[in-house]
């Protein structure tokens, strides 16, 4: 009799235990989220890769292109020409005194003879020696002979001071033959036209 009660609870036991893992009509099989993730509606339970497109009709998701690099290749830029070195001479008096000055010319040059080139030699060669170097176009004076650019030595007030100084450059400068004294300015500021003596 005891084993008899023994098999019907045993009996019990293994029907409720179907009964609990099988589940009843009322509620779901399983509340867990499926492991790795997978997004609800994606077909087999695959993960969406990128959920924002479309899948084409060859059944290809159509992935964006990555965006271009910043770092495009150029053309190779030459470099620029170093600049000439530069003296303390102004080019057509952009330095020089607005009113008429004294000067000690030094080299007049014409186009034939180097021009404006060879005059700032000259104007290298004056500050080389400690003077102050100017560099200007006689055209701009009306008191001077048109076609010329002149290197000259330093700014003075007076005629006097501009001699002093001629003297003191005779022989310094080398490719400078005679230094003069030179008024530059108009017609009216300069009337004597020989300063030399």
């Amino acid at each position: 009799m005891a084993i008899v009660a023994a098999l019907l609870v045993g009996a019990v036991l293994v029907v409720g235990g179907v009964l609990t893992l099988g589940g009843g009509d009322d509620e779901p099989a399983s509340t867990a989220e499926p492991v790795g993730g997978a997004a609800a509606g994606a077909p087999g339970g695959e993960e969406e890769l990128y959920p924002d497109t479309a899948p084409m009709d060859d059944g290809f998701v159509d992935v964006p292109d990555p965006a271009p690099s910043l770092a495009e290749p150029t053309e190779a830029v030459p470099p620029e020409p170093e600049p000439e070195p530069e003296t303390t001479a102004p080019d057509a008096g952009s330095a020089l005194p607005t009113s008429m000055f004294y000067t000690v010319v030094m080299s007049s040059n014409t186009a034939a003879d180097g021009g404006h080139e060879a005059a700032l030699e000259d104007a290298r060669n004056i500050e080389a020696a400690g003077y102050e170097a100017l560099v200007f176009r006689s055209d701009d004076y009306s008191n001077l002979r048109p076609g010329y650019w002149v290197a000259a030595a330093g700014v003075h007030s007076t005629l006097a001071e501009a001699r002093a100084e001629a003297n003191a450059l005779r022989d310094v400068v080398p490719g400078i033959e005679v230094p003069y004294p030179r008024c530059v300015g108009t017609e009216e500021e300069c009337p004597d036209d020989d300063l030399s003596s």
